[in-house]
């Protein structure tokens, strides 16, 4: 990510804050003043990543018995799993993992895939013909595939352990859709249509901070990082594998999974050059000569 992209979004996420009367936390202040004001009944969203595995650290130097949501898509990336079965041993990790409540495969099939925001009404609106499948997405501004196979299941997941807040490595760098996020809420805010609180520490960290913060920390970081930054653009983020709901997704997903890509792409109705040259090769096929000597 730009520097300076990142430095306007966080100067644009404070100037709106500070309008609206938001207080701005450092982190650690946030992090204790949660586990002060909620103790058990806090809980900190994990998805292996390096924001939320700095949040974590964080939040078991007050609480080593933190609760921890782990939401399993089942589509994860190998390196996802990998990860968080070490973390959980190293640092003994009070881990609550969720499953969907519909299977990844069987949304994209009702609702169509997730696209990128800037596109809910482009691209992937011809989805087997079908416009309606991605209201979901408009109405709500979320893919059904993260509703279903992440925060239903996150929902269910803290009601049931008595959770009332949660923390998380969200970042208004990261998009501008979390920048106008951070913007609109600010670090800490009660959802009154989850009646939850959701409380943001590192919300106004650039990566340059973030980094820093893990080296100095000796906190380990998730091996797919190391493979997605040779070639992924924008901010470097993990994930669902075969998510399309984010930009660079198709060579990302191309480099790590090419079966997997021809897959997806095939779904979204795509022809893919290489089918064009499977097409090409299987006419010179049919019209090559029995043997060389037929040429002649």
């Amino acid at each position: 990510m730009n520097p300076k992209v990142e430095e306007s979004r966080i100067r644009f996420a404070l100037r709106s804050c500070e309008r609206h009367g938001f207080k701005v936390y450092a982190a650690s202040e946030l992090v204790e003043e949660a586990s002060n004001e909620f103790g058990d009944s806090l809980a900190v969203g994990w998805s292996a990543g390096k924001c939320s595995t700095a949040v974590v650290w964080m939040a078991l130097k007050f609480n080593p018995n933190v609760k921890v949501i782990f939401c399993d898509t089942t589509v994860l990336h190998p390196e996802d799993y990998e990860f968080k079965e070490r973390l959980k041993k190293e640092w003994n990790l009070n881990l609550i993992e969720t499953k969907p409540v519909k299977p990844f495969w069987q949304v994209w099939k009702e609702y169509g895939p997730p696209t990128i925001r800037r596109q809910y009404y482009q691209s992937y609106a011809k989805f087997k013909g079908l416009w309606k499948r991605h209201t979901f997405q408009e109405k709500t501004g979320k893919p059904a595939c993260c509703w279903f196979c992440k925060d239903k299941p996150f929902l269910l997941a803290a009601r049931k352990h008595g959770v009332k807040a949660v923390l998380t490595g969200l970042r208004c760098t990261e998009s501008r859709a979390r920048m106008y996020f951070a913007a609109d809420y600010g670090q800490k805010h009660f959802t009154k249509r989850y009646k939850i609180w959701k409380l943001n520490p590192i919300l106004f960290w650039t990566s340059r901070q973030l980094d820093e913060f893990t080296a100095e920390n000796e906190i380990p970081v998730n091996s797919l990082y190391s493979k997605l930054s040779h070639f992924a653009k924008g901010e470097v983020r993990n994930g669902c594998l075969p998510c399309t709901g984010h930009l660079g997704w198709e060579e990302q997903l191309s480099r790590l999974n090419p079966n997997l890509y021809r897959f997806v792409q095939k779904l979204l109705g795509q022809t893919l050059i290489e089918d064009y040259v499977d097409v090409e090769d299987e006419a010179a096929d049919a019209c090559a000569p029995a043997s060389f000597e037929e040429w002649f």
